[in-house]
C-alpha cells in the first residue's frame, strides 16, 4: 500500500514569485496602461486642481493594485 503525502499549501510570495498564465499578466497590463491613460487624460480635464489630484491618484492606485492582484493567479 503506497503512501500519499499530502501537498502543503503555497505561501503568499511563492503564490506572487510563481509564473503567473499569459490572460492573467495581459489582463493586469490592460488594467495599468487603461489606469495610467485616464489618469493622463484627467490632467486636461476642466476640474479644479484638488479634485484632479484624487482622481489621478485613485487611477493610479487601482492600476498598481490590479497588477499586483494579477500576479498572485498561478497555472497551479
Amino acid at each position: 500500500m503506497e503512501t500519499v503525502e499530502a501537498k502543503k499549501p503555497k505561501t503568499i510570495t511563492e503564490k506572487y514569485a510563481a509564473p503567473t498564465p499569459i490572460k492573467w499578466r495581459k489582463i493586469g497590463d490592460s488594467i495599468l496602461i487603461g489606469s495610467s491613460g485616464f489618469s493622463a487624460l484627467m490632467m486636461g480635464a476642466p476640474l479644479h486642481d484638488n479634485q484632479i489630484i484624487w482622481i489621478v491618484f485613485i487611477l493610479n492606485g487601482i492600476g498598481v493594485c490590479g497588477k499586483v492582484i494579477t500576479n498572485f493567479f498561478t497555472a497551479d
